[in-house]
Order: structure tokens, then C-alpha cells, then sequence
């Protein structure tokens, strides 16, 4: 098994931070130092042996947004931005999953993807779809990596006191998504 040991960003020039991810071994936990990167240019990731690929963009994709590790380091995922005729900006229009040297799974939704993250042992993704501006709340998905399929959903409200109550009643996945996006 390729195992991806760390990751190295190529940013912008407003772009001032940078993540890594080392991993010992695949039985070793990931663990992820991240900052809010913004807009990355080019991703190049390097693999277990020593060997880098650069991560590949979709059609459309201008810029890559937030890479996030599966627990075992085999995979990574990122949201692609994509330019949007109502910003002056690119917006995360889908999510992509990297996995083995490919492009295992794209991911888009009616909304912006937002606050990736790996669960269930790296098998599944979890994220949230919301609008751009103006609201905290949005709809939590639960996709399954072997397939795609989504396998859960959770609306959480844009009412903070609403917002506090349903995550507490939400299934596991979506807190998870909640507390790596603090």
C-alpha cells in the first residue's frame, strides 16, 4: 500500500500558510497540521517511497481548497474551487478524493462543499453543503468511498440555540465534521 507521508503547497502569493501530514506507517495515526490556506495553486503530494506526484485538477478546477488525509494516509481529499458567475472569486464546487495515483471519487452537490473530513476509519466522507455567505447551518452528508453512495444526511439550523440543540442530537459523523471545522 502507497501511504502518503506529506504534503507540500505551492501557493498564491496571497497565500501565506502551509499543511503537512506525516504518518510513520500505515498502522500509525495521521495526524494533520493544517491552516486556512485559501486558494492553492498547485498540490504536489509525496508518497511513503519517497516519490512525488502532483495532484491532478478536474475540468474546470482553478484552484485546490483545504486537502484532508484519511486516518491511514492513503488517501486525500480537496475541495476543488471553481470560478462561480456570482463571486469574484472561485467556490468549492466539488470535492475531490485521491487515492493510489488517481482520482478515486468527485463528489459535487447543488451547494458548496465545505469542512471535509475522513470517518468511519477512513471508509467514508463526511461535509457539509451550505450557501456562501450568511448562514452557519447546512445539510450534512455521509458518502461511502467503495461506491459513492451516500449513506446519511443531517440538517443542522443556522439558529444558534437550534444550531447547539441538533448538534448534540446528531450521529457521530457530524460532530466530527463540526469539530474539524472549529
Amino acid at each position: 500500500m502507497r501511504v502518503l507521508i506529506a504534503l507540500i503547497l505551492f501557493l498564491s502569493p496571497v497565500a501565506t500558510c502551509c499543511a503537512q501530514q506525516y504518518v510513520g506507517s500505515s498502522a500509525d495515526s495521521a495526524r494533520i497540521e493544517e491552516a486556512d490556506v485559501g486558494e492553492i495553486e498547485r498540490l504536489t503530494l509525496t508518497l511513503a517511497d519517497g516519490s512525488s506526484v502532483e495532484a491532478p485538477k478536474i475540468a474546470k478546477q482553478t484552484a485546490f481548497d483545504r486537502p484532508v488525509f484519511s486516518p491511514d494516509g492513503s488517501r486525500v481529499a480537496w475541495g476543488a474551487l471553481e470560478p462561480n458567475c456570482c463571486t469574484s472569486y472561485p467556490v468549492p464546487a466539488a470535492l475531490v478524493v485521491f487515492k493510489a495515483n488517481r482520482i478515486e471519487r468527485v463528489i459535487t452537490e447543488e451547494q458548496c462543499i465545505f469542512k471535509p473530513v475522513f470517518v468511519r476509519d477512513g471508509l467514508a466522507i463526511a461535509y457539509f453543503t451550505a450557501a456562501l455567505h450568511g448562514d452557519s447551518g447546512g445539510l450534512a452528508h455521509l458518502r461511502r468511498l467503495s461506491d459513492g453512495k451516500e449513506i446519511g444526511k443531517y440538517i443542522v439550523p443556522n439558529d444558534g440555540s437550534e444550531q447547539v440543540a441538533a448538534l448534540r442530537r446528531a450521529p457521530k459523523w457530524v460532530k466530527e465534521i463540526h469539530a474539524f471545522g472549529e
